[in-house]
């Protein structure tokens, strides 16, 4: 009993760590001290070295575990879709909606920068599997590791217009590009629309 305790106690202050290193990043702050990071935390100095070897450490933590929220929000846009070019609109236009329901990780990707787009985590590794079947299958055309990158970049381009442009209406501005980029892909432009019309769960707040 004690022993589940303690666990639970080391797991709800790494928890508290990563949260305070995400809100720094998506601030821009990657200058922040540790010990500004653990005052945030609401967690003891000397705790910090328990759960990290540095603050390097847990910025890297604190990108990898933002990006894994990527794969829990993709897994509920997707269910009970196989088709490869459903897969990737619907999780793209779900993740671009995010960026009004979710601004602290939407900050953080943007701090990050192009860089996000080169780890194998979350957003790229579910975009560039679809994708990768997309090809594979005749639905699109190109190298999936370009592909990738282009519609990463328009991305990222039009997440910070959305957190720019507060006028804009996140859904139909992602129906609207996720329509383009399927038409870029290779996409007939009945079928583009059709695909970028699927209907999505209610996003989660933060």
């Amino acid at each position: 009993m004690e022993s589940s305790r303690l666990d639970r106690r080391k797991a709800h202050t790494r928890a508290a760590l990563i949260r305070s290193a995400q809100e720094f990043l998506a601030e821009g702050n990657s200058a922040a001290t540790i010990r500004e990071i653990t005052d945030r935390a609401d967690v003891g100095f000397g705790s910090f070295y328990n759960h990290f070897a540095s603050k390097e450490d847990l910025f890297d933590a604190a990108v990898l575990a933002t990006l894994d929220m990527f794969d829990e929000w993709r897994a509920v846009a997707t269910v009970g879709l196989t088709e490869p070019a459903e897969l990737f609109a619907t999780s793209y236009r779900f993740a671009l909606v995010l960026v009004r329901s979710q601004p602290l990780v939407a900050r953080l990707a943007l701090a990050v920068g192009p860089r996000i787009l080169t780890i194998d985590r979350g957003f790229r590794q579910g975009a560039l599997a679809d994708l990768t079947a997309g090809v594979a299958q005749g639905r699109f055309v190109g190298d999936p590791q370009h592909l990738f990158m282009m519609v990463g970049g328009a991305f990222l381009g039009t997440a910070q217009l959305l957190l720019e442009d507060e006028d804009l209406d996140a859904e139909s501005t992602a129906t609207d590009l996720a329509r383009r980029v399927l038409l870029m892909l290779g996409l007939d432009r009945r079928e583009a629309e059709r695909i970028s019309a699927i209907e999505l769960p209610p996003a989660p707040q933060a």
